[in-house]
């Protein structure tokens, strides 16, 4: 979830500031950088999450939306990656006999473009001779999730809609219906909120920023 714009993983922003450690590639351990869903960092900031009641200030839902996604979705698509310009994200000119080129500067997955985001991308990771699919990922992060959240599994509705409908576009309807939202847009949803409660989202974002780095620090 980028709160502001000034928070959002942006060419201008990756020249100034580690934003992506913040935010989208939470590192593993403070020596190597790397993204991982078995981050003690990532303990760290889900567990205010854990505390009742969960929801109590807009401050606190806005931390809960902050969290959910940069601390336990995120990691499961960027798991692997760095959040800043670094040689661990260069992937190598040749491997298994697929020339991969390096003209995008490395930074996060940058050198596969969006493809690690792509729900339903199936993508071969030349780094580690991996191949990828995303569908899996996405199944976990939903899971892991619903831990977060207290639930001992996924919703069975929730279930059925990601076994029996696999094209993405008419997943994301059948999940708004679901919700009762059909016309949910999360453009249009994000610039209410900042309207709304922008000030309780920068306290929010400010509060995980400061985990990351106390993190990084020790």
């Amino acid at each position: 979830m980028e709160t502001d714009h000034t928070l959002q993983v942006k060419p201008w922003n990756c020249l100034w500031s580690n934003l992506g450690l913040y935010y989208h590639f939470l590192p593993s351990a403070p020596d190597n950088l790397i993204c991982r869903v078995d981050s003690e960092l990532i303990k760290l900031i889900t567990k205010p999450l854990y505390l009742v009641p969960r929801y109590s200030s807009p401050v606190g839902l806005c931390y809960c939306g902050i969290a959910l996604h940069s601390a336990v979705q995120d990691p499961y698509f960027h798991s692997g990656w760095v959040g800043k310009f670094s040689r661990h994200n260069v992937l190598p000119a040749w491997s298994k006999e697929r020339l991969t080129l390096n003209i995008i500067p490395p930074y996060g997955h940058s050198p596969m473009l969006k493809i690690p985001d792509v729900a339903t991308a199936t993508w071969y990771d030349p780094r580690t001779s991996e191949i990828i699919k995303n569908g899996d990922r996405v199944k976990a992060a939903l899971e892991a999730t619903a831990r977060t959240l207290g639930l001992a599994e996924l919703p069975l509705a929730v279930e059925m809609i990601f076994s029996l409908q696999h094209d993405y576009e008419e997943r994301k309807k059948s999940l708004r219906e679901l919700a009762h939202m059909p016309k949910l847009r999360f453009s249009e949803i994000r610039k209410k909120m900042l309207k709304k409660y922008r000030v309780e989202l920068m306290q929010a974002a400010k509060a995980q920023a400061q985990i990351v780095r106390d993190y990084l620090n020790e």
